[in-house]
């Protein structure tokens, strides 16, 4: 598991309808035609990502969590890694539904399009808050680990009000299993 933070801001002209793709930018514009971007004045690229993160990244069977925060704001997306990934672009990073690839794309068969993203983090975008994308990508043998921690989460579930960190239910559910940096309850 390897773990990369992404920040951007948001701007007025984000819409984040796009029914297949999200995008993060660096560029600092973006119009209304632009309906995937969520993100822009982002702080890297996908050529800025740790060399070992974007290994990972491009073995068959790997997994990415995007957690996206904005105003307060949370939205999670899952998607795949791919022995196909490129990840060569030095200003885009996009996150597809599709299996398509070319050199910006992050990960494919994603879980939400821009249009299925939390409409409270899009608004807060609108008013230019800062995004923050924490991605976390998953070796295929570590995918177990999580699924058997998941199983344990899911047989011994926290109380009702109680909403404890992804880290904490995952430390409680197989102890050793490493929690999410900056992950705090």
């Amino acid at each position: 598991m390897m773990v990369e933070v992404v920040t951007a801001h948001g701007h007025p002209n984000i819409r984040a309808e796009h029914p297949t793709t999200f995008e993060i930018t660096r560029e600092e514009e973006v119009t209304l035609r632009g309906d995937c971007i969520i993100g822009v004045g982002a702080d890297k690229a996908l050529c800025d990502l740790d060399k070992g993160f974007r290994e990972i990244l491009r073995r068959d069977g790997s997994l990415l969590l995007i957690f996206l925060e904005a105003g307060g704001a949370r939205d999670l997306v899952v998607a795949h890694g791919s022995g196909r990934l490129v990840l060569g672009d030095c200003r885009r990073i996009i996150v597809r539904r599709s299996g398509y690839v070319e050199p910006a794309t992050l990960a494919i068969y994603s879980s939400k399009a821009a249009r299925h993203i939390d409409r409270g983090l899009v608004e807060a975008l609108r008013r230019g808050s800062m995004l923050r994308a924490l991605l976390v990508v998953l070796e295929p043998d570590e995918i177990e680990s999580i699924n058997i921690a998941a199983r344990r989460v899911l047989e011994n579930p926290p109380p009702p009000g109680h909403h404890p960190s992804l880290s904490k239910l995952l430390s409680d559910a197989e102890q050793g299993l490493p929690g999410l940096p900056g992950d705090q309850v």
